[in-house]
């Protein structure tokens, strides 16, 4: 019997492919049916198909430039597409007295009357001041200051001299709410290098007035004289307000300040400001309704044993800052809100001490300028200003400036409609930011109430 060959494993394999290939042609062709499903349903979702080739298996025949260019743009498309779905709607604003909503102070309004084309108000320009004090009513008026208002009230309004007892006291008290009072802030002594003891005792006389000023304005609204006022500072605004300074609307419950009741807004704050409030026991309110804590007040990321930490460091002569407490900051600037007596006498008093330099270990440097004070009545060391008219030449519209808080514009706009049916005012904002609050953070001046991060841009006047 013949020995078995022995076949290499290498001769073997080969054998077996050639059989595997004659049986292949031997074997009928068959047929089949591709199912096209797979490929409309990549052909549906272009965005997966773009994203496979522009992996790096892709053949070289697609131009993967503009694939990606292409993947770009259905991003940004579907990116805006989304902002849009989750755009936060207007609010809807129902009468007239909403208007108190828009807390801002605002510095000009355009007024064009719609009903005459070629009418303007330019005429406010002309009136006499004796009709600009507070208070004043028509029968209070001498002789010669009643006979002016006559006058005006005949040439530009005489619709309503068929009552001229009424025509006269419309215009005073067109003019008063045209009127504010503001203590100009003067130069910082803690901050200014006195060149000689002359400019020193100067200096010291005006800051000693405005302190005067400052501390008056929180008696009389307390009294009940002041119905609100405002403090503009070079980095935030403060608006306290009391009796008769209006009403809106945070969350579902109406808010109504009065003079045992107050509020106060504070708006841009800065983290500084937070903390140098919270460590002075300061309590305030920011939106969302959280309260002022140490969470409300720190940075991102910080906490109060570190800034403790920080601060001691700082006292002792070392250089805190290398120890990240940039790093630290919160470049969010919510409004602040203060509700009740305490909590508002409490910042006022801070924000005094904070003004003037006084001696505070964490406080942040006090402003080159103090602030200045305004509000719709008077107060100690006030200075009386009215509101500038200037008749564009090129519009129909009168453009009047000045500051004129909330309370006041509506109760203008009210009586303007006696006169005028129909009118359009367009407001401007009272600071360069309060223009654009939605960069600025989470909360504008007007973050708690209605209108969140808007304000009030127009007011248009139909009277039927």
């Amino acid at each position: 019997m013949d020995a078995p060959l022995d076949v290499p494993p290498k001769m073997q394999k080969m054998a077996s492919f050639r059989a595997m290939l004659q049986k292949s042609k031997s074997d009928p062709p068959l047929v089949t049916d591709l199912d096209p499903t797979p490929m409309s349903e990549a052909l549906s979702q272009p965005h997966s198909l773009f994203e496979r080739l522009e992996s790096p298996c892709t053949t070289d025949r697609f131009d993967r430039d503009f694939m990606r260019q292409d993947i770009k743009r259905r991003r940004r498309l579907q990116e805006e597409a989304l902002k849009e779905s989750g755009k936060e709607q207007l609010p809807q604003l129902s009468n007239p007295e909403q208007m108190g909503e828009d807390m801002t102070l605002h510095r000009s309004m355009r007024v064009t009357l719609t009903a005459v084309p070629t009418a303007s108000l330019s005429w406010l320009r002309f009136l006499p001041y004796a009709l600009r004090m507070p208070g004043l009513k028509g029968d209070d008026l001498d002789p010669v200051a009643r006979a002016e208002a006559m006058e005006i009230c005949q040439q530009h309004v005489s619709h309503l001299m068929t009552d001229p007892e009424k025509a006269c006291r419309w215009l005073c008290r067109i003019a008063s709410l045209l009127t504010w009072y503001e203590m100009e802030g003067p130069l910082n002594l803690k901050r200014k290098q006195v060149p000689n003891e002359a400019t020193s005792q100067t200096l010291e006389a005006e800051q000693k007035d405005w302190d005067e000023s400052y501390r008056s304005l929180w008696v009389l609204l307390r009294q009940g004289s002041v119905p609100t006022f405002c403090i503009e500072a070079e980095r935030f605004s403060i608006l306290v307000f009391g009796d008769n300074s209006g009403s809106w609307t945070q969350g579902s419950e109406p808010v109504k300040p009065s003079r045992s009741e107050p509020l106060a807004l504070l708006w841009p704050s800065t983290r500084e400001i937070r903390a140098l409030l919270h460590e002075n026991h300061a309590h305030f309110d920011v939106p969302g309704g959280s309260d002022g804590g140490a969470g409300a007040c720190l940075g991102s990321g910080a906490t109060e044993q570190t800034l403790a930490e920080l601060r001691e460091l700082h006292r002792d002569g070392e250089k805190a800052t290398t120890l990240g407490l940039r790093d630290l900051e919160d470049t969010s600037s919510p409004a602040l809100l203060f509700k009740g007596s305490w909590r508002v006498h409490v910042l006022m008093d801070v924000l005094r001490q904070y003004f003037l330099g006084q001696p505070n270990p964490s406080a942040p440097p006090s402003p080159t300028r103090l602030p200045r004070l305004l509000s719709p009545k008077p107060f100690v060391n006030a200075r009386a200003k009215t509101a500038e008219v200037v008749k564009l030449s090129t519009d129909p519209a009168t453009e009047l400036r000045g500051s004129f808080f909330p309370q006041q514009l509506q109760y203008f706009l009210t009586l303007l409609r006696v006169s005028y049916p129909k009118f359009r005012c367009e407001l401007g904002a009272g600071r360069g930011k309060e223009s654009s609050q939605g960069p600025q953070g989470r909360g504008g001046l007007n973050a708690f109430t209605l209108l969140k991060q808007h304000r009030i841009e127009s007011v248009s006047c139909d009277r039927v």
